[in-house]
């Protein structure tokens, strides 16, 4: 019996393999884009829409600051231009629209404008997040 050549004996899967179907077969998807928010969602817009004045600055392409401060870490010329606020009560609920919280003697709701350059964002369970001047800040009742 005649011995078989070599290229016979190769399992199938390394005789069809080539350096070029390799690297195709490597080759990583694109990765699909990342939706953005409209820029009416975003705090620094609702501000300037009140003419409030922009957000503390951050460099190109950097996410938005969405940080939200407590009270006494705001800057001290933040801090004194806050307008003074009162709670008078607020009702919670899951469903957004349904929340409201009364500042001063008004009934608001998230969005809600509470005095020049000042937004009710948030109304939480026994807390909220106003904005002020591209600053997002937190307080609780």
């Amino acid at each position: 019996m005649a011995a078989a050549p070599a290229a016979a004996t190769r399992p199938p899967e390394l005789a069809t393999t080539t350096p070029e179907a390799t690297a195709v077969a490597r080759k990583p998807k694109p990765a699909a884009p990342v939706p953005r928010k409209p820029a009416e969602d975003q705090p620094a817009a609702q501000a300037q829409a009140l003419g409030g004045s922009p957000a503390p600055e951050t460099k190109p392409g950097a996410a938005p600051d969405t940080r939200v401060y407590a009270l006494n870490e705001l800057p001290d010329d933040i801090r004194r231009q806050l307008p003074a606020i009162t709670v008078g009560g607020s009702m919670y609920s899951a469903t957004k629209a349904d929340r409201i919280l009364i500042i001063n003697g008004q009934v608001l709701h998230e969005g809600d404008p509470i005095a020049p350059d000042l937004v009710l964002q948030q109304i939480k369970l026994k807390a909220a997040v106003l904005a002020f001047k591209g600053y997002r800040y937190g307080i609780t009742y």
